[in-house]
């Protein structure tokens, strides 16, 4: 059985056992499934914790959680941050080297930016491939301006640390044009976007029936929002623009699923702005029970100012659903305006509501749109097993030649 150690700052989910970006998981996941012994090494750890995930995937935890509570303090929050870095180095290479001298692994993957100098590190003692793998990247719109080489040094130096195999998610934030700014060695990248879950989609899902039990009146339109609720996703735009929709068009609820530190604001925000009535916010849900939110809505809304590209666009696609997004990073690669979409220029954001009225208004553009979607997304995304099997083969073929 072959061995993979995987270093990461991230935990297996986001929001909780089960809950958030799919991602790491399905890596794990997918190693262990075809056979690979998985040790993955986290900077997470608290009394929920997860260990038993898979017969084949070994977790060990760390963590410096006072170094973490300094994050949200802004003056002190980048030596805070550098601080957790070197701690992370430190902690994960003696973690890593240990369990490389009793296991003999044969690969060592960096899963996003923290992760990459102890993977080289490793790799280089070891005489082993190494991987480094990016969910995509914030840089591409502070490339250029004064000092972000400085300001985002973690990123630069991961992206630059030379590695086997460098993977980088097309999730529409241009890792590729960054790498290519950053003079990476593209002969060794590969960028791919993530896989989906194409079971996703129930034709037949009985809507009505759902609404019941979440208290909806049958002829009530969904609006749906899918992400973390931190001040980047931007989730307070659909917010702000519901009292313009509210003025001509009342028999609609938005839906909004996820956790995060904005949340309070946000259901402040909605308590200020008197929409209550037609908001619910219902956490973070286990990702089995997404699809039915997804069949359920009539539109999908994602309006993040790096990238709209994340699995929650990606799945909401696969279910047909109507989407609009904001034209920004590659969302356009993916979503083409009024073909099977929605795309709004970020200076012309205030068109949200009148754009959001007019579809409630009109059954067959969402429906027409929503089918295009889903045409897009049955040609163009992989399932999560295809784009796993690809990875693993790219990662065989490494150790073939490396061997």
């Amino acid at each position: 059985m072959k061995k993979i150690l995987i270093i990461s700052a991230l935990d297996i989910w986001s929001m909780g056992e089960n809950k958030g970006a799919p991602s790491l998981w399905y890596t794990l996941k997918g190693y262990a499934d075809n056979e690979w012994k998985v040790y993955f090494i986290t900077g997470n750890k608290n009394r929920d914790s997860i260990y038993n995930v898979h017969k084949n995937i070994e977790i060990v935890r760390f963590d410096a959680q006072w170094i973490k509570k300094l994050f949200k303090i802004k003056k002190i929050s980048f030596i805070a941050n550098a601080i957790w870095w070197l701690y992370f180095q430190i902690k994960s290479f003696l973690i890593g080297y240990k369990i490389t001298k009793k296991e003999k692994i044969n690969v060592f993957y960096a899963y996003e930016i923290t992760g990459a100098l102890t993977v080289k590190i490793l790799s280089f003692i070891f005489h082993k491939p190494a991987i480094s793998r990016f969910q995509g990247t914030i840089l591409a719109p502070w490339v250029g301006k004064k000092l972000w080489k400085i300001r985002l040094w973690q990123h630069i130096l991961a992206f630059k640390t030379p590695v086997n195999l460098l993977i980088m998610a097309n999730d529409g934030t241009q890792g590729d044009q960054v790498l290519r700014h950053l003079r990476v060695n593209m002969n060794k990248v590969e960028f791919w976007t993530n896989g989906v879950n194409k079971d996703i989609y129930f034709p037949d899902f009985n809507k009505n029936n759902f609404k019941k039990e979440l208290g909806i009146k049958n002829d009530e339109n969904i609006l749906l929002t899918i992400s973390r609720l931190e001040n980047w996703k931007k989730v307070d735009r659909i917010l702000k623009a519901m009292p313009q929709i509210i003025k001509k068009h009342q028999n609609f609820k938005l839906l909004i699923i996820g956790e995060g530190s904005e949340r309070q604001n946000l259901e402040n925000l909605a308590s200020k702005l008197q929409i209550t009535a037609y908001v619910k916010f219902l956490g973070a849900l286990p990702h089995q029970e997404l699809k039915k939110y997804y069949n359920l809505a009539d539109i999908f809304i994602s309006l993040y100012d790096l990238s709209n590209v994340g699995n929650p666009l990606l799945e909401a696609m696969s279910c047909g659903k109507c989407i609009v997004t904001l034209d920004v990073g590659d969302t356009n690669k993916f979503i083409k305006n009024d073909e099977n979409g929605i795309l709004i220029k970020q200076n012309e954001l205030k068109k949200l509501p009148k754009i959001i009225i007019k579809l409630l208004r009109d059954d067959w553009k969402r429906k027409n749109l929503g089918n295009n979607a889903k045409e897009f997304a049955d040609k163009h995304f992989w399932t999560w097993e295809k784009r796993i099997s690809t990875e693993i083969s790219a990662v065989n073929n490494l150790l073939k030649y490396n061997g």
